[in-house]
């Protein structure tokens, strides 16, 4: 404030009263802050925590992972990060997703899991190698301890079954930096391999799973998503190891077609089509107590398959077979019974036509659905009827 003589002065000079220089000062701007998330991480066997928090550099959103250094995600809105971070954390076994308005104020919560009761213990074959090609960021999660991923209900009234065994979890996962593909071991903190392609990323995984007792492979999509899972068993609980497969296979030389027993080296047959062949592969595979035959097409991709088992149950070249299998010209995906020479549907999307599968199947007293990835394999399969 000016004062009396300064202000008359100012008067008599410039005939207006002075301005008043309190009013044109700027008020202070506050800079906007990063939601802070606790960099201690959880001690062995605690609770997992995923913090989903705005960023102060642009509009999207960080999934970070609490003692994490980087953030596991980077989502471009609030929803896509809370369902992306309550997938991650549905494959942990004890965990939470703590949600976070703008203002850094915690929103809402979600829980997972129940707290483990002891502590696994480590052995000697949780060693493995070391690929130190991984320096990139972890964009797909892969749970950190050796629990099992999901966590079921007990049935008290249920009757007392044997314990089961802790299974081995390979991970595929895809990187976001290079486009390559992890195998992670479930509780390791690096990749056992990087692999080009998804395939071999696969095969790699199956043949360490294979290597132990109780084992899986766990396969991701590109947005983490887990796509499908293949379990093993050591061979005194009936392992897909000590299934005999047969394969029919297209000749190239002169249009005929072999039926070839898996690691031999000679064609058990002959034949000059494909359903006879076809007919020879099932005579043999029933001659054995598991077995299994397997089709292939002419580009030597593998159509469909039976599977042969001495059981009471019966085997299930019974049931009604329906294919879901991809579409090379157009990407998109056929329903096919199997036997038909035309499929029963074609679909833009894998999911819907494994949706019209299943009521196809369901609509049979005894049937199957088994769906194909791209490359022609058989991913999975579900049953229908007694």
């Amino acid at each position: 404030m000016p004062s009396p003589f300064a202000t008359e002065l100012f008067v008599k000079l410039f005939g207006v009263m002075p301005p008043d220089l309190d009013k044109n000062k700027k008020k202070a701007k506050v800079p906007k802050t990063e939601v802070l998330v606790p960099n201690k991480p959880s001690a062995p066997g605690g609770k997992i925590i995923y913090h989903v928090t705005p960023r102060n550099k642009d509009d999207r959103w960080n999934i970070k992972k609490e003692g994490g250094s980087r953030p596991s995600a980077v989502c471009t809105n609030k929803d896509e990060a809370i369902s992306r971070a309550r997938e991650i954390a549905k494959n942990q076994g004890w965990s939470q997703v703590i949600v976070h308005n703008k203002d850094g104020k915690i929103a809402h919560e979600f829980n997972y899991g129940d707290k483990p009761t002891s502590k696994p213990q480590a052995s000697d074959d949780d060693w493995e190698p070391v690929d130190e090609t991984d320096a990139g960021m972890e964009m797909t999660e892969v749970p950190t301890n050796h629990e099992k991923r999901a966590t079921t209900k007990v049935d008290k009234d249920a009757p007392a079954q044997k314990r089961t065994t802790t299974r081995a979890v390979w991970h595929v996962t895809p990187r976001a930096e290079d486009g390559k593909w992890r195998v992670k071991r479930q509780g390791s903190s690096r990749p056992t391999r990087v692999l080009d392609k998804k395939e071999d990323a696969m095969n790699v995984a199956r043949e360490f799973a294979k290597n132990v007792k109780a084992s899986q492979v766990v396969v991701h999509n590109q947005d983490g998503k887990i796509s499908h899972e293949h379990k093993y068993d050591s061979p005194a609980t009936g392992s897909e190891s000590e299934r005999v497969t047969y394969h029919v296979t297209p000749r190239s030389d002169d249009g005929q077609w072999n039926v070839i027993k898996e690691g031999g080296e000679r064609p058990s047959g002959i034949f000059r089509t494909k359903e006879e062949a076809i007919e020879r592969g099932k005579e043999l595979a029933k001659n054995n107590p598991k077995a299994q035959i397997l089709i292939h097409n002419q580009d030597g991709k593998i159509s469909y398959g039976h599977k042969y088992d001495d059981s009471s149950e019966g085997n299930s070249s019974d049931r009604v077979a329906y294919h879901i299998t991809p579409r090379a010209d157009d990407g998109q995906w056929n329903v096919t019974k199997e036997g038909g020479e035309k499929p029963s549907g074609v679909f833009k999307t894998k999911e819907e036509a494994i949706e019209r599968g299943k009521e196809l199947a369901k609509n049979n007293p005894k049937a199957q659905i088994l769906i194909h990835n791209q490359d022609g394999k058989i991913s999975h399969g579900h049953k229908y009827g007694d």
